[in-house]
């Protein structure tokens, strides 16, 4: 026995339409089909009234018999089916589109074996033919999920299997016995046959437009055997997690941010070594403006240098690099007055103690990412891990060189994981990859993002994410990790 039991790429959204589809063929076969409770006559004569007969064609009862089944193991396999496919395809076409879809499959499919049985008076039912379909579209929609496949035969275990395979596979086997057995098995292959030719044609139309665009899932098709140890048998950073407990904002540049006073003492454990702009003596401020201040530093250059005693030259230029952090390491009055100093002139900046600050967390490359519906895995060369969305601190994207680079930063440990274009995670083109991925992560979650993850989400100009070295984007980012530590602990 070889069954397909489900796939290990579920879509973020609840797919309502193939649920009410599921449900609608269980009540129909389970309360309006006298199947379990009538005789072999009434089920018959049941059939006979409401089924599509090619010989007595009504293009009414076509959509009857989508939703009719001959018995248990019937309606069991095709719900399987559905159920496997169906909601990533809704999850593609949209909840209109995607009932839409089903339906003209089903219509297409029946309509394929009227043209060839066109005299048959044998009753045509099942959703196989719409199913068909969906599985055509599935092909297409999302070429690298993951099947998987219970076996009873010989060996019995779970085996994750290409989409596109199992797709392939079945196509090729109801091919097979359409040309060989035909009808004599009492099977519509031909119907079968008709919706998922249609439904791969439609769905070629539908991406080409731009309508709707594949799913294009980062694991490989070996996924199952790139499963690694736990992330912790190989970890040594020692990085702990000092923030379990904040909420983060999506979008942390808007006025719609909440304020979260909840927050735990820094327990962060600093790495083994720390850029000389990174760090800060004990018992000294970093002051850090609240948003960008990319267009004002002529204006904050001069009020800086007053307090400093440096020059306004000086002044701008350390300004331009180090982005949002204005000043680091100074006593506690000069930060209090520059912050008082900055609001005059409309900034908003934070004056924060050593113990509101963290420093940059390490890097680690991403072989793989895997968004799910409540958690996520990260692969790397010889592990995985799997953490769930809460956990994920800030994901901040830019322009790196020429090249769209994003890091996704969590908790316990606390790690950023990298994602570049044209890296192991991504096929060309990538670009269009990692936007989608990251618009599945953000959908539905509260995750605090910078400008340059919707820049790359949404499209449009990078010029505010733009960056000429990962230098550069890394005091960026130091300051972008201030902002969000800030606004989770309440400080803002």
């Amino acid at each position: 026995m070889i069954l397909p039991i489900g796939d290990v790429q579920k879509p973020e959204k609840t797919p309502y339409i193939n649920y009410a589809l599921i449900g609608i063929n269980i009540f129909v076969f389970l309360f309006l089909q006298p199947n379990l409770t009538g005789g072999e006559r009434e089920v018959k004569d049941f059939f006979d009234t409401y089924a599509f007969i090619p010989a007595e064609f009504a293009f009414l009862k076509i959509l009857y018999s989508m939703f009719m089944h001959a018995n248990l193991l019937h309606i069991g396999f095709n719900m399987l089916f559905l159920w496997v496919a169906g909601d990533n395809v809704e999850d593609r076409l949209g909840k209109a589109g995607y009932a839409i879809f089903y339906l003209a499959c089903g219509y297409v499919a029946s309509l394929t074996h009227y043209a060839l049985n066109a005299q048959s008076t044998a009753p045509l039912i099942g959703a196989s033919g719409a199913i068909a379909g969906v599985m055509g579209a599935y092909f297409l929609l999302c070429p690298r999920n993951q099947v998987k496949i219970f076996v009873w035969f010989i060996i019995i275990g779970v085996f994750y299997i290409p989409a596109r395979i199992v797709v392939g596979l079945w196509f090729f086997l109801q091919l097979f016995l359409f040309l060989v057995a035909g009808q004599g098995t009492g099977v519509a292959f031909d119907a079968h046959l008709g919706g998922i030719i249609f439904g791969f044609l439609a769905t070629l139309v539908i991406t080409q437009l731009r309508i709707a665009t594949p799913y294009i899932a980062t694991e490989r098709y070996a996924a199952t055997l790139r499963r690694g140890k736990p992330f912790s048998q190989y970890y040594t950073g020692g990085y702990t997690n000092p923030y379990a407990q904040y909420s983060n904002q999506r979008g942390i540049f808007t006025e719609q941010s909440e304020r979260r006073p909840d927050w735990i003492s820094n327990a962060y454990t600093a790495p083994s070594y720390t850029p000389p702009w990174q760090q800060t003596r004990t018992g000294l401020f970093t002051v850090i403006a609240q948003k960008p201040i990319g267009g004002k530093i002529e204006a904050i250059a001069p009020v800086v240098a007053s307090l400093l005693h440096t020059s306004p030259e000086d002044t701008a230029n350390m300004l331009k690099a180090n982005y949002g952090v204005i000043v680091k390491g100074v006593p506690g009055e000069t930060a209090y007055s520059l912050e008082a100093s900055l609001a005059q002139i409309g900034v908003t900046a934070l004056p924060l103690g050593e113990e509101f600050t963290i420093d940059l967390p390490p890097v680690k490359e991403l072989q793989g990412l895997t968004p799910g519906n409540l958690n996520f895995t990260l692969y790397l060369d010889q592990f995985s891990l799997t953490k769930k969305y809460e956990e994920i601190f800030l994901i901040a994207c830019g322009n790196v060189a020429g090249v769209p680079t994003v890091d996704i930063y969590v908790y316990q440990p606390w790690t950023r994981f990298r994602i570049r274009e044209g890296s192991a995670v991504f096929e060309q083109p990538a670009l269009p990859n990692i936007r989608n991925i990251l618009a599945r992560m953000l959908s539905a979650r509260s995750i605090a993002v910078n400008r340059g993850v919707k820049t790359l989400v949404d499209g449009g100009d990078w010029a505010d994410a733009s960056f000429t070295s990962q230098e550069d984007f890394d005091r960026y980012c130091y300051w972008l990790i201030q902002v969000v530590n800030a606004r989770n602990r309440g400080l803002t």
